[in-house]
């Protein structure tokens, strides 16, 4: 019920543009340009680039932002994709983005406490 909620509201509203800039700047610092970049990757240089602006607080600002699961970060890539700002491969998948790490366990878990 939630997903079918989710894809009635405009895409532009989904998600908060700093969550959008966040993505592409994960995506700029995980390769250069029109490099290809498996959804995992994207995944985990989102939540690198979080952890290293938000500390701790990084999973919260994200929730807030719209993102509460990888496949929210696969959304948003998609949602890039078919406004031309990013492109894609054809065997390229939402599915790629789909239960990649547990934002919980990832951002706050495992959070590197630098002890």
């Amino acid at each position: 019920m939630g997903s079918d909620i989710q894809r009635q509201i405009p895409r532009a509203e989904r998600f908060d543009t700093r969550a959008r800039e966040l993505v592409l700047e994960a995506l700029e610092r995980v390769a250069p340009p029109r490099t290809h970049v498996s959804g995992s990757t994207v995944v985990k240089k989102v939540c690198a680039l979080a952890q290293e602006r938000f500390g701790i607080a990084a999973r919260l600002v994200l929730e807030y932002w719209g993102i509460r699961s990888t496949r929210d970060i696969g959304l948003l890539v998609f949602d890039m994709v078919e406004e031309g700002v990013i492109g894609v491969s054809p065997e390229d998948s939402i599915d790629d983005f789909s239960e990649v790490v547990d934002l919980h366990e990832a951002l706050e878990v495992d959070y590197p406490w630098g002890g």
